[in-house]
């Protein structure tokens, strides 16, 4: 999964990650320990997102300045669906609707226009946790957030 990776901050997010799997088993929440871990560099682009049952749903109980700064809005504390993703809402409720169900890590990149109007390219990472080895309760990751100019958006910018 490293190679599909195309940021550096993320890279380093999913080694870390790495660390903590014993035996092949995910870790729990308690097992990280990101703002000692990890380097101050790589905090800004980290988030943590509850995953909530009956019925499902994901709260971004943390998530770092440089992509809430980049992405030009907060969204700490508020839920997936509420959050301006333009037509891509669904979509990303379904990706992590995979991470749940498989425990397998996901990276996606893409580029998508917010209700805003506002185009925007993205690549984000979600690393699943689990307290009891089976369930994932929390998604673990970051994402590196880009504002693109419609002239970008339009030639295919592809980030990074």
């Amino acid at each position: 999964m490293l190679e599909q990776i195309r940021t550096e901050p993320l890279r380093e997010i999913y080694r870390y990650w790495q660390t903590k799997c014993r035996d092949s088993v995910v870790p729990s929440r308690s097992d990280l320990d990101p703002p000692v871990e990890l380097s101050a560099k790589i905090l800004p682009y980290v988030a943590m997102i509850e995953v909530e049952e009956d019925p499902r749903r994901y709260r971004y109980c943390l998530v770092g300045t440089a992509i809430n700064k980049q992405y030009g809005e907060e969204t700490t504390g508020r839920y997936v669906d509420e959050i301006d993703l333009g037509d891509m809402k669904s979509w990303v409720i379904g990706t992590y609707d995979e991470l749940a169900s498989t425990l397998q890590p996901s990276v996606i990149s893409r580029e998508f226009r917010k209700q805003s109007g506002e185009f925007i390219w993205f690549e984000r990472l979600a690393l699943p946790l689990s307290s009891d080895g089976k369930t994932v309760d929390m998604i673990f990751g970051g994402a590196v957030v880009e504002p693109l100019t419609p002239l970008q958006a339009l030639r295919g910018f592809g980030g990074v």
